[in-house]
């Protein structure tokens, strides 16, 4: 595994509806590690996501992802790194028309040539991966519980075996136990599978438990990155009203492992 970050963002600015949304913004994300965006609503959470993740360009500054400068890639170059990146959007987005199986074996039809029989083997595989049952794969999105849609996109976001992990509010919905088993699984999928994972969160439980750092956004700007426990001691009054609105004690330790 390179030593170079995993996404390298320099004085980058980001666009939201024609307004620019972040200006000179820089972060490191480095191998490996799970990566928490918080921020208050409006602050860009999901905009640095989309721009990080390939999805939109940004509007200024330098973006280096896996090694390769974003803006010096042609077409070809950003469909190749692109499917280095996995993404669990919002809800989960599964089309509602197609099996669990066939939402998870999409990505395996449009970026590789194997065969069906291949794909949904691959597929099957990451569905157990991701802690459902072989069962599920014949069902329809409209079929499953909350926590079952979210763990059919993270398989399908995990179907090309990617280096990078983008997740947007992957525990929005869902009841606290089911967001804890997923937060777990998350943990259990990068120590397996070598993953960085940036996580767009508002669930400061989920913070807690799985993340390494803490990037907080706000005015515009990326107002700190630190560790969880660190980030809550902060003075920055922003940052202290946001963890102020939780009872838990960030000090003490979390249920992962040192």
């Amino acid at each position: 595994m390179s030593d170079a970050p995993a996404i390298e963002a320099v004085s980058l600015a980001t666009l939201a509806g024609g307004r620019v949304l972040h200006r000179d913004l820089s972060l490191t994300v480095h191998r490996g590690e799970v990566l928490a965006v918080v921020g208050g609503s409006g602050s860009g959470k999901t905009v640095l996501l989309r721009t990080l993740s390939l999805l939109q360009p940004p509007a200024g500054g330098q973006l280096t992802v896996l090694g390769q400068d974003a803006a010096r890639l042609d077409a070809g170059g950003l469909r190749a790194l692109r499917r280095c990146i996995g993404i669990l959007f919002q809800q989960g987005a599964l089309f509602t028309g197609l099996s669990v199986l066939d939402n998870v074996c999409l990505p395996l039809a449009e970026y590789t040539g194997l065969s069906l029989a291949d794909r949904r083997e691959l597929g099957m595989l990451r569905l157990g991966q991701a802690g459902l049952p072989a069962d599920a794969a014949g069902k329809f999105p409209d079929e499953l519980s909350g926590g079952m849609i979210k763990r059919a996109a993270l398989a399908r976001a995990l179907a090309l075996d990617p280096e990078l992990l983008f997740l947007d509010e992957p525990s929005a919905g869902l009841d606290p136990v089911t967001a804890a088993g997923l937060d777990e699984l998350l943990g259990d999928l990068r120590d397996l599978l070598g993953l960085t994972v940036l996580m767009v969160t508002h669930d400061l439980d989920s913070i807690a438990r799985v993340s390494d750092r803490v990037a907080f956004l706000g005015r515009g700007a990326l107002l700190a990155v630190a560790p969880v426990a660190e980030l809550a001691a902060s003075q920055e009054p922003e940052i202290r009203a946001y963890f102020a609105a939780s009872p838990r004690d960030f000090g003490k330790p979390t249920c992962r492992p040192a």
